[in-house]
């Protein structure tokens, strides 16, 4: 695998490498070894805290280094939110500021 990788590494900028869960298999584990940083991905009700920690320290065994977590799988919860904004208007020879924000629920 090193060389393959080799060669996809000296003609692309970026390479990404897709691999199967870190604690069911060692694909990642070994991979980890020929690439240049790791980011892990954690799904919403399934990825626990200690899911994460444990490859993190399978990862630092091998001294691989671990950048990241993307969060997927996210269910949106209802609740409130809200946003804001301003701007100047020019009357008169004075500047006025002007605000508005609005609520959304």
């Amino acid at each position: 695998m090193k060389q393959p990788l080799k060669r996809v590494y000296a003609e692309y900028d970026l390479v990404l490498l897709d691999t199967p869960p870190v604690l069911a298999v060692t694909d990642a584990t070994v991979l980890s070894e020929h690439v240049g940083t790791s980011i892990r991905v954690a799904s919403e009700g399934v990825t626990t805290l200690g899911d994460l920690n444990e490859t993190v320290k399978s990862f630092t065994q091998t001294g691989a280094k671990v950048t990241g977590v993307v969060f997927n799988a996210l269910r949106p919860r209802p609740g409130k939110y809200g946003y804001g904004y301003g701007w100047y208007r020019y009357s008169s020879d004075t500047y006025q500021q002007y605000t508005k924000s609005k609520q959304v629920e």
